[in-house]
């Protein structure tokens, strides 16, 4: 099953669509809620595919917040941690990886805004 996120106003290609299956899209939005609380509760519904999201300003706030959290450390080492807690086989098919956050980044920029369906 994947979280399909979708632009509401794409600026490019990149904004079109984000998607992930679920086992990638959870523990992302789960950081995502853990770290960015503000921006986060704006998304009531965020595991679900019930069209909930964010508008084009919060979503390049997100997009920003995410970037720094790339460039100090922050997202590796929570990735690190996830990875010593489960065992290899099931990581390689499930869990979230540094492309995942760099892609939903950029996806963020150019989405417009965004609803998960």
């Amino acid at each position: 099953m994947a979280m399909d996120v979708y632009g509401i106003d794409p600026k490019n290609s990149l904004g079109k669509i984000f998607r992930r299956n679920i086992w990638i899209w959870h523990p992302m939005w789960g950081y995502i809620e853990n770290e960015y609380k503000d921006i986060a509760s704006k998304v009531k519904h965020a595991h679900s595919n019930d069209g909930d999201g964010l508008d084009n300003q919060d979503a390049i706030i997100l997009s920003h917040l995410i970037n720094s959290d790339l460039c100090n450390g922050k997202i590796i080492s929570f990735i690190d941690s996830q990875h010593n807690n489960i065992d290899d086989e099931y990581r390689k098919k499930f869990e979230v990886e540094y492309y995942d956050f760099r892609d939903f980044k950029d996806f963020l920029l150019s989405c417009g805004g965004f609803k998960i369906c």
